[in-house]
């Protein structure tokens, strides 16, 4: 069964055609940008930083995406949350490229956000010390009671010690 005004039936009929030019080009801008404001968002919340705080970046691109990524520095400071005065826009590394996060955000087009901007390192090392001391008196505990030979007015067998131990590895790995 046709539709009335159409010679074939639509399940065989082939897609419309448009007369809207396609603007392949821009639709490929638009999707570079979207892809490194996502990838430094993705960044920010993965190092939980702050929404408030503003940091800074270095945009990395070939010539071609440069320009037009340069051209849009206030939206891409704007959306993800970078420090307008330190966004810097280059060809190459930028020197600080071993102690930044390094992303691609697509074919030509990178960003570096340095650590220092977005974790507090002295912090940090006191979260990482906290947590380190908490480990090993875990690990002491499990060690003496895995040493202990009675439980419970009877013998721990192997299987039993054996069954104690992997869950006492996996507390202590996982943090439970």
């Amino acid at each position: 069964m046709a539709i009335p005004h159409q010679k074939e039936p639509l399940i065989v009929s082939s897609w419309p055609k448009t007369s809207l030019p396609a603007y392949s080009n821009v639709i490929k801008r638009f999707e570079n940008f979207q892809a490194l404001t996502r990838a430094i968002r993705n960044v920010r919340a993965e190092y939980s930083v702050e929404p408030v705080k503003r940091i800074s970046a270095t945009i990395v691109a070939n010539p071609d995406v440069f320009q037009y990524i340069s051209e849009e520095r206030d939206v891409l400071a704007l959306l993800s949350k970078l420090d307008l005065q330190a966004l810097h826009f280059a060809e190459s590394l930028p020197e600080d490229a071993n102690q930044s996060v390094h992303i691609v955000a697509s074919e030509g087009l990178e960003a570096y956000l340095p650590l220092a901007d977005m974790v507090d390192i002295s912090a940090e090392l006191q979260r990482l010390h906290k947590r380190l001391i908490k480990m090993e008196g875990e690990y002491k505990g499990l060690k003496a009671r895995l040493g202990s030979p009675q439980r419970n007015n009877g013998e721990w067998s192997g299987i039993s010690r054996l069954f104690v131990g992997v869950f006492a590895v996996k507390r202590i790995v996982v943090g439970w």
